[in-house]
C-alpha cells in the first residue's frame, strides 16, 4: 500500500510540475506588468540552500542524505519562481504574491521538520511524517491555483 501511495504523489507531482511549466509558456506573449526580481536569481539561491541544508541536516543534525532534500528544495525553487512569473504578468497581485511566498516558505521549514524528524520515528508514525510534506505543497498548490486571475 505505500508504494502505491508514494507512486501516486510522484505521478500527482509530476504532474503538478507540468500544469506549472504549461502555465509558464502560455504566459510568454503577455506584457510583464509588475517588476520582480530576475527569476534566475531563485534557482541560483535554491543551489546555495541546498548545499547548506546538506552540510548542516548530515553533519550537525547526522540525518541520512536522501532525495527527499533535493525534492523539499527543489519544490520550493519551482513554487517561488512560479509565483513571481504571475506576479510579474499580472495574474496575481501584491498581497497574493506576499502570501504565496509567506506560505510557501511555511511548507517548506514544515517540511524540513518532517524530513529531519522521520529516521527517529516508528514505522507508522514515520509514515504519517512522510506523508506530510506531500499534503502540505498540494494543498499550497491548489491555493497557489486558485488565486490566478485567468
Amino acid at each position: 500500500m505505500g508504494s502505491i501511495c508514494l507512486l501516486g504523489a510522484f505521478l500527482f507531482g509530476v504532474g503538478g510540475i507540468f500544469l506549472r511549466v504549461q502555465r509558464i509558456i502560455n504566459m510568454a506573449d503577455t506584457p510583464v506588468v509588475n517588476a520582480f526580481i530576475p527569476v534566475w536569481i531563485i534557482p541560483v539561491l535554491g543551489i546555495i540552500a541546498y548545499m547548506i541544508l546538506l552540510f548542516v541536516s548530515a553533519n550537525l543534525f547526522h540525518r541520512q542524505v536522501t532525495s527527499e532534500l533535493f525534492i523539499i528544495v527543489g519544490w520550493t525553487v519551482l513554487e517561488l519562481c512560479f509565483v513571481g512569473i504571475l506576479y510579474r504578468y499580472g495574474a496575481i497581485g501584491r498581497g497574493n504574491l506576499a502570501a504565496y511566498i509567506t506560505g510557501i516558505i511555511i511548507v517548506t521549514v514544515l517540511s524540513m521538520v518532517c524530513y529531519l524528524l522521520y529516521y527517529d520515528l516508528e514505522y507508522v508514525k514515520g509514515y504519517i511524517d512522510g506523508m506530510i510534506p506531500l499534503i502540505l505543497t498540494g494543498i499550497m498548490m491548489v491555493i497557489i491555483n486558485l488565486g490566478v486571475r485567468k
